[in-house]
């Protein structure tokens, strides 16, 4: 039996928290405009010390590790069923 298909839009702290979570279970996609992931408390030594910035904004695919697709885009507009999410996602 086919998985039921998720899609996260962001892919930050909550999105990729929720597709690790979700991944198993539904078949997850996470899209994010940003192919670096921003880990703020790490901003300020990356600050002082030039050096760590690569690790403190790793490549988003390296944190994931699992069978969770990655899409770099961003979403412009939504027209998916909003019955099912229970949210009016439209402007």
């Amino acid at each position: 039996m086919a998985r039921a298909k998720v899609v996260i839009v962001g892919g930050g702290y909550g999105g990729i928290t929720l597709g690790k979570k979700l991944d198993g279970d539904f078949e997850v996609t996470i899209i994010e405009r940003k192919d670096k992931f921003m880990h703020n408390t790490a901003i300020p030594r990356a600050i002082v010390s030039p050096p760590f910035a690569d690790k403190a904004c790793p490549s988003v695919i390296f944190l994931i590790f699992s069978d969770i697709y990655f899409l770099r885009q961003s979403v412009e507009e939504w027209e998916g069923d909003q019955r099912r999410s229970g949210r009016n996602f439209s402007r």
